[in-house]
């Protein structure tokens, strides 16, 4: 080995001792190791939902094939009633669209039928419903 070879493996041991020292060595008397601050949870900002930029819709095949069981179980408010002709109806929270046909079903009846118009219903008048 050469000197050169040798005083660089000294160098190497030296840094190598100095920084073991340094992880191992205690505070002083009276010094008081620096204390450790406890991490903060990042907290992602909850992502805003978009509102729904188009309107419910029920395919025509789905709405053709659609048994009165089924739509007995539409989504209405139950605590809202609207007067068309002689009957009330619980009005859906959006009118459903019934695919490109331009009819929406807008409710259930007291007696259980379907509420479907072009329009909202209570813009025709009383003897249209009858």
């Amino acid at each position: 080995m050469t000197a050169k070879a040798k005083g660089l493996d000294i160098g190497v041991l030296a840094i190598g001792g100095l920084a073991l020292w340094a992880l191992t060595r205690k505070p002083a008397i009276g010094q008081q190791p620096a204390a450790i601050q406890p991490l903060k949870a990042v907290v992602q900002p909850p992502v805003p939902k978009q509102p729904l930029t188009e309107p419910p819709s029920i395919p025509l095949e789905t709405w053709q094939k659609a048994t009165s069981t089924q739509l007995a179980n539409l989504p209405v408010n139950t605590t809202k009633r609207v007067l068309i002709g002689p009957e009330t109806y619980n009005p859906t929270s959006k009118p459903i669209a019934i695919s490109n046909t331009g009819f929406k079903i807008w409710g259930t009846t007291e007696s259980g039928a379907t509420v479907v118009s072009k329009n909202d219903p209570s813009t025709y008048p009383a003897w249209e419903w009858y």
